[in-house]
C-alpha cells in the first residue's frame, strides 16, 4: 500500500516525460549550465539536439520564460531524474504547445502568466517544438525514442 504523502512529495521522473517537453527541461538546464560558465550554450545544444534551429529556438523560449516568470525559475541540477515545480510547469506548457493545444496551454500556466506573456511563451515554445527534429536523440538517462 502506497502513503499518501509520499505520492504527493514524489517529483515526477525526468525519464517519464515525452520526448519533447524532456528536451525542454535538459536543454534549459544546459543553459544555466553554460551560462554560469561564462559560454555560449548554443553549440552544446545544436548538439544534443541535432539542430541549430532547435537551439537557437530553444535559447529564445528559455529567454522569454524567464523574462515572463512571476519568480526566480529553479532547475535542478542536470544529473537529477526529478523535475521541480518550475519544470513540472515548464514541461506540461511544452507538451501542450507541441500539441498544438493552446486550451491545455493556458490551463496550465493561466495563473502564473498574464494573457501577454502566455501569447509570448506559447508562441515561443511552439517554434521550439517545432524546430526539433524527429531524430533528436533522448537523453542517455531516458532511453525515450
Amino acid at each position: 500500500m502506497t502513503n499518501p504523502l509520499e505520492d504527493l512529495l514524489r517529483k515526477p521522473d525526468l525519464r517519464d516525460l515525452a520526448r519533447t517537453p524532456m528536451h525542454m527541461v535538459m536543454g534549459t538546464r544546459l543553459v544555466v549550465i553554460c551560462q554560469r560558465a561564462g559560454h555560449d550554450p548554443r553549440e552544446a545544444l545544436a548538439e544534443r539536439l541535432g539542430s541549430p534551429l532547435a537551439a537557437t529556438r530553444l535559447l529564445s523560449a528559455v529567454q522569454i520564460v524567464g523574462d515572463h516568470w512571476p519568480d526566480c525559475f529553479l532547475i535542478s541540477p542536470p544529473c537529477c531524474r526529478g523535475l521541480g515545480p518550475d519544470e513540472m510547469a515548464l514541461s506540461a506548457m511544452t507538451a501542450a504547445a507541441a500539441a498544438n493545444d493552446r486550451p491545455r496551454f493556458d490551463t496550465a500556466c493561466r495563473e502564473m502568466l498574464d494573457a501577454e506573456a502566455r501569447d509570448a511563451t506559447y508562441a515561443a515554445l511552439s517554434a521550439f517544438a517545432h524546430a526539433l527534429p524527429p531524430h533528436a536523440a533522448a537523453s542517455n538517462a531516458t532511453q525515450q525514442p
